[in-house]
């Protein structure tokens, strides 16, 4: 397994060997100690790195990136990977990929970064491979200023990337389409934009035609000002709510891995892409919205609206594709963020064998997911005295996520298998939890890549699932 560097420069080191080992080893001098348990160890036409093995995965895939951070600083032109075991390296290799994404496209005068690409044993087309890509995909999405990555722009990306697929097909809904619908509740959040809003279907069908589709639901403001419930200019200076698109763009890239790697399985991917914003015609506060499947929402706060995208995509969802199960992922709640930081992403559902599932994919890829309650008394407190249901809590701004996720449940039929993740604090880090580093973490595309191949790795959609590492 090789790793060469595609631009040599004048003055690089000729040959590294990376090691990989289990086992911490002696060294005669000269050594250089690196993060991460990573020697280095110069010889004369050549460097040698030590990388000892962590256990954790996660850990595993850190080393990796910072061995690509070693690479890039002593300029490697040719490098020779040396492991006992396959994932092991797999794991390294994850992570030196993962940590070579940088959004520099917008500096006229950017830094040349050493590109070092991959040239490996294993088939490309594998499953790691395409769900780190995945990945980076979404990050790059996710990175984008919501200036340039508006919903048209959102919309024009993905039929570019769509038509590499023959397995892919598109449904989009205009703003007509919307309304006919009776999509309200979507509709109202993005009223007061000048941007118009786009329902996005990306359907991937690659099993027989009587197995039932899973659905993946992603939200997709592109740019989240809070409407009239106008955020502070702190609000938006600790969080760039360009972000608020995360959720879609991780189905997204999660479909197109699905595609690449021919998995067989049906899927279908409803993205909502909306702006909100304030003007004139925004919704307001106290406002009663009808939504798709009938029930009406009191708005307490225009800022809660991915809620409101995220009913009527799931309500379209299921009378159009009658799933088998649904996953909804979003940026939806700080109170989210408050319980677990930006290490878990929080996971609701009511199905324990799609929780475990879930879970074991999240473990896998990297992005971890932790459970939190759903209780009746939790649905209490988002009921309305005037309306079905109000958009936010207004009595207690506690469990705000548990509140958030049983609004989204008002809309899933009984029985019918549901899970929302909420990705608030995991979307953008301030420090290095994963290999991906600093900045956006493009959280939720390898997750939901791994589960799709998981789902498709199983037999029968009805058989049970048991994870063997619980």
């Amino acid at each position: 397994m090789h790793i060469r560097k595609a631009e040599i420069d004048d003055g690089g080191i000729e040959t590294v060997r990376v090691f990989l080992i289990e086992k911490a080893i002696e060294f005669s001098a000269p050594v250089i100690q690196e993060k991460g348990n990573i020697f280095l160890k110069p010889n004369k036409d050549r460097i040698d790195i030590y990388c000892h093995l962590k256990d954790d995965p996660n850990d595993l895939e850190i080393q990796g990136s910072q061995i690509r951070h070693i690479l890039e600083k002593i300029d490697a032109q040719q490098v020779l990977l040396v492991a006992k075991t396959t994932e092991h390296s797999q794991r390294i290799l994850n992570g030196f990929m993962l940590s070579g994404f940088k959004l520099d496209s917008y500096k006229t005068s950017a830094k040349k970064t050493p590109l070092i690409t991959l040239d490996t044993t294993p088939d490309d087309a594998s499953q790691t491979f395409w769900e780190v890509n995945a990945n980076i995909l979404c990050r790059k999405l996710v990175a984008e200023p919501s200036n340039d990555l508006t919903p048209s722009k959102f919309v024009e990306i993905i039929k570019d990337g769509v038509k590499e697929h023959q397995a892919l097909q598109l449904r989009i809904l205009n703003r007509n389409d919307i309304l006919q619908e009776k999509m309200l509740a979507l509709h109202g959040v993005a009223q007061g934009s000048t941007q118009e809003p786009f329902v996005v279907c990306i359907e991937y069908n690659n099993a027989p035609k009587n197995s039932r589709p899973i659905l993946l639901v992603g939200k997709g403001v592109t740019f989240d000002a809070g409407g009239i419930s106008l955020k502070t200019e702190d609000d938006l200076a600790q969080i760039p709510m360009k972000i608020d698109m995360a959720g879609a763009a991780a189905v997204y890239s999660a479909l197109l891995s699905a595609a690449a790697t021919n998995l067989e399985i049906n899927v279908v991917g409803i993205l909502g892409l909306v702006e909100n914003m304030p003007s004139g015609s925004a919704q307001k506060p106290s406002d009663i919205v009808r939504t798709r499947n009938g029930k009406t929402v009191e708005i307490l706060s225009t800022d809660c609206e991915g809620r409101l995208v995220l009913a009527d995509l799931i309500d379209y969802g299921v009378q159009y594709y009658d799933p088998r199960e649904i996953v909804d992922i979003a940026t939806l709640e700080i109170g989210t963020m408050h319980a677990l930081y930006d290490v878990y992403a929080g996971l609701f559902s009511n199905s324990e064998d799609l929780a475990e599932r879930l879970t074991k994919s999240g473990r896998d890829s990297c992005e971890p997911l932790w459970r939190l309650p759903l209780h009746k008394f939790y649905n209490e407190i988002i009921i309305s005295d005037i309306a079905d249901l109000q958009n936010r809590n207004s009595t207690t701004k506690f469990a705000s996520g548990s509140t958030a996720a049983h609004f989204l449940e008002n809309f899933v039929p009984p029985g019918l298998p549901w899970a929302h993740i909420d990705i608030a604090g995991v979307t953008i880090r301030s420090r290095q939890v994963s290999a991906v580093g600093k900045g956006i973490s493009g959280f939720g595309a390898r997750l939901l890549s791994r589960y799709l191949s998981l789902i498709s790795a199983v037999d029968s959609p009805h058989q049970p699932f048991i994870d063997k590492n619980t």
